[in-house]
C-alpha cells in the first residue's frame, strides 16, 4: 500500500496536504515506537528544550537548519505541559522562533510535521499577514512574523530514559548506537526538564554524559561544567563516571562497573555536507527583483547569496558573460547605505564593481544588485533582468530504501534531489565522497516504461552526450529506482528495496 501511494506522490507535481500530514504522523509514532520496542525498554520520552541564543539573531530558516543538525528541530510544542516547560527554558521573556511555519502553496504547520493539537496565541494574534508566515514564542505566547526578521530560537531533541541497567561503558555504546549520546544536564533547566522521566527509573542512580578524565570532570556534550559542588574534585578509580540521585537530586561519582539505568538524547545529526547549488534563469521578457525573488523562493531557495571564495567560484560555472542577472542583495537602509542578502544573511564578501555601488542622491532607487561578469552593480528593483537562485544539496548519511528517502525529503526537506545535467553531478562530487555507501539514491524513477526526474526535469538515456546512458532502457523489477555510484561516477538502476545514504533538495 506504501509502495502504491509513493508510485502517485512521485509522479503527482501537488502532494496531497492530508496525506503528507498523514505520513509524517505514522513515521514518527512508528519510529519512537521502534526505538522503544527494539533499543531500550524506554519508559519515559520527552521532548527537552533549549533557548539558542546568536548575538544579532538569525532568519528562521537559519535557526531551522541550526536546530536540525545540533538537535532534531525547532521547538514543537503539541500539550500544554510541553508549552510550559518551553516558556521555563528561557523564562518565556526574550523572543525567539519555534516551528511553528507556513511556506508557500503549504497549510500552516510543525517544522517535524507534528500534528497540531495545542497553540496559546498572544492577544489578538495571529496577523493575516502574507508575509508573516513564521512564529516566535514572546512573553510566554505565540506570535507570527515575518521569516526575515532576526531573533534567537528555541530547538528540541528527545530526552529519552532507558530502563535498563548497565554499566557506563555499555551505556554510551547503547546511546551512540541507537540514539545520539549519553545525555548531558549540564544546567539547571534541563535538570529540571529531566526530572520527570527520572522518576521512572527502576535505579536510585541514573548514568548521564559526565566522565572524570585527565583531571577533571567534563560533558560528553563539551557543555561547561557548572554547579557540580557534590563530586570530588579527584575522585578515586574506579568512582569515575557521573550519575544523578534521583532521590537527594544530587550529582554522584560512582564505580564505572555499576549497572544502572541511564538517559540517551536523540536528535537527527545525520546531514553531513551541505552543498550550494546556484542557477540561472531568463525568459523573454525577463523580470523585476521582485519577482525574481518570490519565483527563486517558491521553486528554490532564494535569489544567489555569494558570501565566501567558494560560492563565487560556484557562480561563475553558470554564470553567462556579459549579461547581467539579479542577485539578493538589496539596500535595506538608504540613508546609510546598508545592504543584506534576501535570506537574511549579513554581506561578508561583496564584490563591487569599481565605483559601486552608486549612493548619489539621483541613485536613491538603485537599491537591488546585480552580478555582471563576477562583480556586483546596483539598479532600480523595478528593471527587468535574468536572475540567480540557489538551493541547497543535502547528503543524509543514514541508509533507508528509495520510497523511505522519499518519504523523509518530502517531510524534511523540499524533496529527493534531482541531478539531470552533468555539471550538477560535478560540482557534488566532493561532498558525496563522504556517503557511507558507494551509492545514493536520487529522485530518478522508472515507471510506466519511461524513466523520469520527480522534480519533472527533461531526460533523455539515449543521448550519447546524455549523463543517464548508463541506464537500461526498461529494468526488471524491482531495479526500477536510480541511484548515483560515488565511486564510478556513473548512474545505476537499483532494487528500489535497497537501503542506502540519499540526496535531499533544501
Amino acid at each position: 500500500m506504501l509502495g502504491t501511494e509513493c508510485e502517485r506522490l512521485a509522479q503527482t507535481s501537488e502532494r496531497s496536504t492530508e496525506l503528507r500530514r498523514f505520513t509524517a504522523e505514522m513515521n514518527f509514532f512508528f519510529c519512537v515506537f521502534f526505538l522503544v520496542a527494539t533499543y531500550g525498554f524506554s519508559e519515559g520520552i520527552i521532548r527537552e528544550y533549549s533557548y539558542q541564543e546568536h548575538p544579532q539573531g538569525v532568519n528562521w530558516d537559519t535557526a531551522q537548519r541550526h536546530c536540525r543538525y545540533y538537535f532534531k528541530d525547532l521547538a514543537t510544542v503539541t500539550t500544554a505541559k510541553e508549552h510550559q516547560r518551553l516558556v521555563g527554558t528561557n523564562s518565556g521573556t526574550e523572543t525567539g522562533w519555534i516551528g511553528w511555519n507556513k511556506k508557500p502553496r503549504s497549510s500552516w504547520k510543525w517544522s517535524d510535521e507534528q500534528p497540531v493539537s495545542f497553540l496559546k496565541w498572544k492577544s489578538n494574534l495571529p496577523y493575516f499577514d502574507l508575509w508573516k508566515t513564521c512564529s516566535a514564542l514572546e512573553d510566554g505566547y505565540l506570535i507570527n512574523d515575518d521569516c526575515f526578521e532576526k531573533y534567537n530560537f528555541y530547538c528540541y531533541r528527545y530526552l529519552i530514559l532507558v530502563n535498563e541497567s548497565k554499566t557506563w561503558e555499555e551505556a554510551l555504546e547503547h546511546c551512540d548506537t541507537h540514539y545520539t549520546m549519553l545525555a548531558s544536564l549540564a544546567n539547571v533547566t534541563q535538570r529540571q526538564q529531566a526530572s520527570l522521566e527520572l522518576m521512572l527509573s527502576q535505579t536510585e542512580g541514573v548514568w548521564a554524559g559526565l566522565r572524570f578524565m585527565d583531571g577533571q570532570w567534563f560533558w560528553l556534550s563539551e557543555d561547561p561544567v557548572r554547579s557540580l559542588d557534590s563530586l570530588p574534585s579527584c575522585p578515586a578509580r574506579p568512582y569515575h563516571c557521573g550519575a544523578i540521585n534521583i532521590t537527594t537530586n544530587s550529582w554522584e561519582n560512582r564505580d564505572c562497573n555499576e549497572k544502572r539505568n541511564f538517559l540517551c538524547h536523540w536528535g537527527c545529526k545525520l546531514s553531513v555536507a551541505i552543498i550550494i547549488e546556484y542557477s540561472y534563469h531568463h525568459n523573454n521578457d525577463y523580470i523585476n527583483w521582485n519577482h525574481a525573488q518570490f519565483y527563486c523562493r517558491i521553486h528554490y531557495k532564494d535569489l544567489a547569496t555569494l558570501n565566501t571564495f567558494k560560492d563565487y567560484q560556484l557562480i561563475a560555472e553558470v554564470e553567462k558573460p556579459n549579461l547581467s542577472g539579479w542577485i539578493g542583495l538589496y539596500r535595506e537602509n538608504v540613508a546609510n547605505n546598508i545592504w543584506k542578502w534576501s535570506d537574511g544573511q549579513p554581506p561578508s564578501l561583496v564584490n563591487w564593481e569599481t565605483g559601486w555601488p552608486l549612493v548619489r542622491s539621483s541613485d536613491a532607487k538603485k537599491n537591488c544588485s546585480i552580478l555582471l561578469n563576477g562583480r556586483f552593480k546596483n539598479d532600480p528593483c523595478y528593471e527587468n533582468h535574468p536572475f540567480y537562485c540557489y538551493r541547497h544539496l543535502i547528503l543524509v548519511n543514514e541508509s533507508k530504501t528509495w520510497e523511505k528517502a522519499l518519504q523523509y525529503c518530502n517531510i524534511n526537506y523540499r524533496g529527493l534531489a534531482a541531478l539531470p545535467f552533468a555539471n550538477q553531478v560535478s560540482r557534488a562530487k566532493e561532498e558525496l565522497k563522504l556517503s557511507q555507501t558507494d551509492s545514493v539514491w536520487t529522485g530518478l524513477r522508472f515507471m510506466n516504461g519511461n524513466w523520469f526526474w520527480l522534480n519533472g526535469e527533461p531526460i533523455d538515456t539515449g543521448n550519447p552526450n546524455g549523463t543517464l546512458l548508463s541506464l537500461p532502457e526498461c529494468p526488471a523489477k524491482p531495479y526500477c529506482c536510480g541511484a548515483f555510484n560515488t565511486k564510478t561516477n556513473i548512474w545505476e538502476n537499483r532494487d528500489c528495496n535497497e537501503t542506502l545514504n540519499f540526496l535531499c533538495w533544501m
